[in-house]
């Protein structure tokens, strides 16, 4: 059962000491109620079992004899959290024989490290010690699997490190607590891994109305909907040593299980999960259960579709979304799942996109999909018995500066963008960004851990490093067309931000970076960093150097200046490369030892922060980059690649610590930056909200879409007219976008596809805009619902014609009065509403409000707005 456990929690900690402990400490528990002495105090907070010192070194240790593991293994796995000022403060599961006196611990620091160490005979031996890997929020779970004379430790899904031949096991089983500070502990359990066709024990206690047990091991919500719900015919339902049971004794190819109205995801986010394993039933053998299957659902029961995240008896895990009679595999990874009962399914929400993960790794994501809903729930499927616990449902929260858990509303945690839920284009955007100042760091680092020669500024040397590496066959090659597009993309992005920003800087009058400092102007920076990237591939890059009007004898240096920058970077790293598919000049062997580059992601006080911590950090997707670039070189130490909020808008390599900090800051004002120019909005918010983000730079009037996966670049004119240039692309404003006409307000902010056509309004054309506001004999109002920028020619600008509601509210008088005074009470004229284009739902809004107030004889909806007005050539003022 995984939590999110935040910092102020461990601040206000009360209730009754040991007080329904059992719960938390599970086979411990009888020994805390004797066993916690001297500086050490327990208490019960919520899911949690606190243990708080105040004394320096001191150290706790509950423990109970377990003797020998089976041979078919045995599990120890406990959920921690801390907070402490030390920085030797240490919790963890520990291993003992006091006769042999031997001892082995497997701990996680406050620092995040994970650490494994045995002492025998007086003598201490450190097996493993890795940086950055638990989370410190309350959901790292430390898991030992063991058999006779050997265990291995995993955290969070990660395996740390082995023991073998340690006079240690097979005796006493515990927990290790150490230092000053608060430890939160939960779910502590100790559980033998079934034999071959087995079950985790045998007989169990039926289910009823209210069973406490339910509510104890899946959660009050689950039970609750235990409790009302009819169990399937051929199946059966039951709680069994500290597990939920769902037993289909034989049924094929028939689903069972339990959904929860968990409501709809806020901009938060929340993650939710559940532990288990299934096993074959004590008549079936293992063939029986060969396609059965368990995991979590989501599921939008208004349209009946739903996607499942399950674990198959092959071990492996799949992704399937169900849409009608449409069945479709999103993801699949192989031989990810342990079957011992300890693996755990969760996914990851924000409005419309979902992230399913299994023991911490991605296995696919879906965004804008019909089957995301209010539901979540975990499922059965074909023959076998079904061991689940732990489903758990946790909201993100925000946090302040300060540590303190804001509210999920406001603007505490900053803008959040999201390019109009496109996975494809936020997930290009937001790494591109990432994985290109990464880069440039990680040069850095290259040249000052290995001690390189740069014969050039050092600045401009990392950031060829940048562009090569990204763009490189091996960054490029995702084993997919999808993957591949996103990778083409992100190395786009990588450039197109010191693109943007350079431009910015122009149009507001500055004159870039000072002429005594190290970095190159924006503007160089891009043209030198495209040129390369460029050069690599003109035929998959050259878009952008048309929408940016690179010239021909640029562009015609740049295949050179590639193969050189090419060649210089990989002779240099040659002797610290080990040999590959896409480094063969690599001199060293694929299995030469070397460190690794470790990702720590901190939460964050912004939005942005909290995104990357959680989809790009949490599931792993950056470790898994990080760990093939610890393939690719041989590094002389570990380099932790820390994720933090600075207060600045910084990145930075240190030579001292051998670290990468990455600045939330930075990444925050870059992905806002890309979004004011690329979608409009204005701070990274929804254009005509009150919101704005602290140290954006504006929007880059007169700019395209200058987007990786977006419509050609047009040049703006003098004197703020925008015409078509050449090469513009038809632009079909009445293309159909899959939604339905609706009746029904779309909700702030407004962005995304819209219906073509509309429920209350008619809807025109360029053409016939045009023709209207051309013809002297037609009364019109024309009315942008965007508020911002240029707009066409007379129209009134208000966003607020567009806001979200309902038809009813008090909010639809005062468009009616508004109106009423726009047009003079002349019910007669044209109401035309419009917006950026057919992306921007508040004109849909806008037309649905004026139309029901039923007193207008002709509302229009021009649902191409600016942008096929734009691309049709007629002028902006």
């Amino acid at each position: 059962m995984t939590r999110f456990f935040f910092a102020v929690s461990l601040l206000a900690l009360g209730g009754p000491a040991l007080a329904d402990h059992e719960t938390m400490l599970g086979p411990l528990a009888g020994v805390a109620e004797t066993g916690i002495t001297g500086s050490w105090s327990g208490s019960v907070e919520g899911e949690w079992f606190i243990l708080r010192n105040d004394q320096d070194g001191a150290e706790l240790v509950l423990s109970v004899n377990a003797g020998q593991a089976p041979d078919s293994g045995r599990v120890t796995q406990v959920n921690v959290a801390m907070q402490a000022d030390e920085g030797t403060a240490a919790t963890g599961i520990v291993f003992e024989n006091p006769q042999a006196g031997a001892i082995c611990v497997a701990e996680v620091t406050v620092g995040g490290s994970a650490v494994l160490f045995c002492n025998e005979n007086g003598q201490s031996n450190t097996i493993a010690n890795v940086t950055g890997v638990a989370r410190m929020d309350g959901s790292d779970v430390l898991e030992v699997l063991e058999i006779p004379g050997a265990a291995q430790f995993s955290v969070n899904g990660q395996v740390i490190g082995e023991i073998a031949g340690s006079a240690a096991l097979g005796a006493d089983i515990g927990l290790m607590t150490y230092d000053r500070g608060q430890f939160a502990v939960a779910d502590f359990a100790i559980f033998d891994v079934p034999a071959e066709g087995g079950g985790l024990g045998t007989g169990g206690q039926a289910t009823g109305a209210g069973d406490p047990e339910v509510a104890r091991i899946m959660g009050q919500p689950f039970a609750d909907v235990v409790a009302t719900k009819p169990v399937r015919e051929g199946w059966s339902a039951y709680t069994q040593d500290g597990w939920f049971v769902l037993e289909n004794a034989g049924a094929q190819n028939d689903t069972f299980g339990y959904v929860v109205d968990v409501g709809w995801a806020d901009q938060n986010g929340r993650v939710s999960s559940v532990q288990g394993a299934f096993y074959p039933t004590e008549q079936m053998s293992a063939e029986d259960i060969a396609s059965s299957t368990f995991g979590l659902m989501i599921q939008n029961r208004d349209n009946g579709n739903s996607c499942l995240g399950e674990i198959t008896a092959q071990a492996n895990a799949v992704l399937t979304c169900f849409v009608g009679s449409d069945v479709q595999e999103i993801g699949r990874l192989n031989g990810v799942a342990k079957m011992d009962g300890s693996d755990i399914v969760s996914l990851s929400e924000f409005p419309g996109s979902v992230q399913f993960q299994v023991n911490g790794q991605v296995l696919g994501q879906i965004d804008g999909h019909p089957a995301q809903g209010t539901e979540i729930g975990v499922v059965a499927y074909n023959p076998g018995r079904f061991f689940v616990s732990g489903f758990h449902v946790s909201n993100i929260q925000q946090q302040t500066g300060t540590g303190e858990v804001a509210a999920a509303s406001g603007d505490g945690g900053g803008p959040l963008p999201m390019f109009d839920g496109e996975s494809g284009r936020i997930t290009s955007t937001y790494l591109g960004v990432l994985t290109g100042i990464f880069l440039h760091e990680f040069g850095h680092a290259l040249i000052g851990e290995l001690q390189l020669p740069s014969t050039g500024p050092e600045e401009d040397a990392v950031d060829i490093f940048s562009a090569l590496r990204i763009s490189s066959p091996g960054a490029l090659d995702g084993g997919s067309a999808e993957a591949n597009k996103i990778n083409q993309d992100m190395a786009l992005y990588a450039a197109l931000q010191w693109y943007y920003s350079g431009m910015m800087a122009e149009q507001q009058g500055q004159s870039g970076v000072p002429w005594q400092d190290e970095h190159t102007a924006d503007l160089k920076r891009f043209r030198n960093t495209y040129c390369v990237i460029y050069g690599g591939n003109p035929g998959l890059f050259g878009g952008i150097a048309e929408a940016v009007n690179m010239d021909e004898r640029t562009l015609s240096r740049c295949g050179e200046e590639f193969t050189k920058q090419n060649r210089a970077w990989r002779t240099i790293l040659a002797p610290h490369t080990r040999v590959s598919e896409y480094y063969p000049e690599g001199m060293l062997g694929r299995d030469a030892p070397g460190a690794k580059l470790v990702a720590q992601f901190e939460p964050s006080s912004r939005q942005v922060g909290n995104f990357v911590k959680t989809i790009i950090g949490d599931s792993g997707t950056f470790q898994g980059y990080l760990d093939g670039l610890s393939a690719d070189y041989a590094l002389p130490r570990d380099i932790p690649v820390i994720f933090k909020d600075c207060g600045e808008l910084n990145a930075w390599y240190s030579p001292s610590e051998g670290s990468v900090t990455m600045c939330y800051d930075l990444i925050e004002y870059l992905i806002v930056m890309i979004s004011d120019i690329e979608m409009g909005t204005q701070g990274g918010y929804a254009a005509g909200t009150a919101q704005q983000a602290t140290g954006t730079g504006g929007t880059v009037s007169g700019q395209g879409n200058l987007g990786a996966s977006t419509a050609p670049f047009v040049e703006g004119q003098a004197g703020g007219q925008t015409g078509g240039a050449t090469g513009a692309q038809p632009f079909d404003e009445l293309a159909d976008m899959g939604v339905p006409v609706t009746r029904v307000l779309f909700p702030a902010p407004g962005r995304g596809p819209t219906p073509n056509g509309h429920a209350t309004a008619r809807i025109v054309t360029t053409e016939d805009v045009a023709t209207l506001l051309t013809d002297d004999g037609q009364q019109w109002v024309l009315i942008d619902t965007r508020g911002e920028g240029q707009s066409l020619p007379g129209a009134l600008i208000e966003p607020l014609a567009g806001r979200d509601g309902s038809l009813t509210d008090t909010f639809q008088a005062n468009i009616d009065g508004w109106l009423n005074e726009v047009t003079g009470g002349n019910t007669g004229v044209h109401l035309i509403f419009f917006g950026n284009g057919p992306n921007d739902r508040s004109s849909y809004n806008g037309a649905l409000r004026a139309a029901a107030l039923g007193r207008y004889a002709s509302v229009l909806w021009y649902r191409g707005g600016e942008e096929a007005w734009v691309a049709n050539a007629l002028p902006l003022e």
